[in-house]
């Protein structure tokens, strides 16, 4: 999956937990393009959105856990196995790497991540 939108590939990098937020013109040519309202979460808003259109690696860790924070609201994450989320991140439509990491580090981020979206609300 390629991006082709030159402000999201300013914002996006696939070795990038999370998106860049150092290009402001970018970032207000896509609250724009997205419709997102002016207020003071629309920054979370647009990376919300587009965190379910770009193609996630496991990198993207913070990117996946606001991925999941908006496809899986009602998921009890204390009952959440490694397994499950495991399940839940492959099973994104945009999950876009076939590689499986060697080791938790990567989970234990998207959940820790998660976890934290979860009590801002």
């Amino acid at each position: 999956m390629e991006i082709t939108d030159i402000d999201l590939q300013k914002i996006y990098n696939s070795n990038s937990p999370d998106f860049i937020t150092n290009d402001e013109i970018a970032i207000n040519n896509l609250l724009i393009k997205y419709n997102i309202p002016e207020d003071v979460f629309e920054l979370e808003l647009l990376f919300d959105r587009l965190s379910l259109i770009i193609p996630l690696k496991w990198n993207n860790y913070v990117i996946i856990a606001r991925a999941l924070n908006r496809t899986h609201q009602n998921t009890d994450l204390i009952s959440l196995s490694d397994e499950n989320l495991t399940k839940m991140i492959i099973g994104l439509d945009n999950f876009d790497d076939t590689s499986c990491p060697k080791d938790n580090d990567y989970l234990s981020a998207v959940f820790t991540i998660w976890a934290e979206l979860r009590d801002r609300v």
